[in-house]
C-alpha cells in the first residue's frame, strides 16, 4: 500500500514535505522458488559386482552404463573382450558384471619333414641287389596357427599356413637289373603276356619339346619304368621283361594301345638300340 502527504504553500510558512510509505506483502516459506536456499544434494551411487581376472570387485559407482562402471572400478577392456551385460547397457541396481578376457596370437611350430626313399634301376647291378647311393635327410617346416584363448584358456586352434624351410632330401637306392632271362629266384607269374616291345628315353628327343622327366603317374622315368596301356597291365604292377629286367608300369602313351610296351632307358641312343621286338612279359602282382 502506498501513502502520501504534500503540504501546499502557505504564505508566511516554508515549503512542505512529501512522505511515501510503501508496505510490501509478506511472503510464505512455502512459496519461495525451489533450490533458492538449502545444501545440494549429494549424487545417486551404485553398488556393483564385476567379477573379472579370476577376482571379483565390489564397489559403488555413479556410472548409469556397465562401460563408465568398470572405467571408474579401474577396470580396463580390449577391443576382443567380452562383457555381459554388454558395455552400453544401461547399468542396473545391484548390478553383476562377468569380464572375458579374450586374446588371439600367432604360435609358431616347427616340425620335421620324412623323407622319401627313390629307387633306380640300374643295368651295372645284378637283379636282385640294391645298394644305397645316397642317404636321406629330413627337412624342416614351421606350421602357423592362429590361437585364441579365453581367461587364458585356450579355445580354438586354426593352421593357417605352412612354411617350408628345408625341403627333404630323398634317399636314393639302385635296384639291380642286370638279368635279361628267367631265372628261378623271380616270384611266381600270376601271368604272361607277349608283348611288342619298344624303348625310349626321358628327354624330348623320344617324349616331345614338353618333356620334364615325370611319367603319367607322377614317377620319375628312368631304367625300370614302363609305358603301357592301363586296360591291359594296370598302373603300379610290378613286371618283369624279357630282355629288359624287372620294371614297374608307370607310364603310358597315345601311341601304346593293346599289348604294347614301351621300355625306359637312360639314354636315346640306347633306346634306338633296342628297336622293336617281340617280349615277354610277366606279371608279378
Amino acid at each position: 500500500m502506498v501513502s502520501s502527504a504534500w503540504a501546499r504553500k502557505r504564505p508566511g510558512c516554508h515549503w512542505g514535505v512529501l512522505l511515501v510509505l510503501v508496505t510490501l506483502p509478506a511472503v510464505r516459506a512455502d512459496e519461495r522458488p525451489t533450490g533458492a536456499a538449502g545444501p545440494q544434494s549429494a549424487a545417486a551411487t551404485t553398488a556393483v559386482r564385476v567379477r573379472v581376472d579370476g577376482k571379483t570387485l565390489t564397489g559403488k559407482v555413479r556410472a548409469t552404463d556397465v562401460a563408465s562402471a568398470l572405467d571408474e572400478l579401474g577396470v580396463k577392456l580390449s577391443a576382443l573382450d567380452r562383457v555381459a551385460p554388454p558395455a552400453g547397457a544401461a547399468l542396473p541396481k545391484g548390478a553383476a558384471i562377468v569380464v572375458t578376457r579374450v586374446q588371439r596370437r600367432e604360435v609358431i611350430e616347427s616340425r620335421p619333414v620324412p623323407f622319401g626313399r627313390e629307387f633306380q634301376y640300374s643295368e651295372e647291378l645284378r637283379a636282385g641287389l640294391r645298394k644305397t647311393v645316397k642317404e636321406g635327410q629330413e627337412g624342416k617346416q614351421e606350421r602357423v596357427y592362429e590361437v585364441w584363448c579365453r581367461d587364458g584358456k585356450e579355445t580354438l586352434r586354426k593352421l593357417v599356413r605352412e612354411n617350408p624351410v628345408e625341403p627333404p632330401q630323398n634317399e636314393v637306392v639302385l635296384i639291380g637289373a642286370l638279368q635279361t632271362s628267367v631265372s628261378r629266384a623271380m616270384p611266381r607269374p600270376r601271368k604272361v603276356i607277349v608283348m611288342e616291345a619298344t624303348g625310349y628315353s626321358p628327354g624330348p628327343q623320344s617324349c616331345g619339346k614338353y618333356a620334364n622327366g615325370r611319367t603319367a603317374t607322377g614317377l620319375r622315368a628312368q631304367y625300370g619304368v614302363v609305358a603301357v596301356d592301363p586296360r591291359i597291365i594296370p598302373f603300379g604292377t610290378r613286371l618283369f621283361v624279357e630282355g629288359y629286367g624287372y620294371a614297374i608300369a608307370a607310364d603310358t602313351g597315345s601311341a601304346i594301345k593293346g599289348k604294347k610296351i614301351d621300355l625306359c632307358h637312360a639314354t636315346h641312343q640306347t633306346a634306338l638300340a633296342v628297336g622293336r621286338r617281340k617280349a615277354k612279359v610277366y606279371l608279378l602282382d
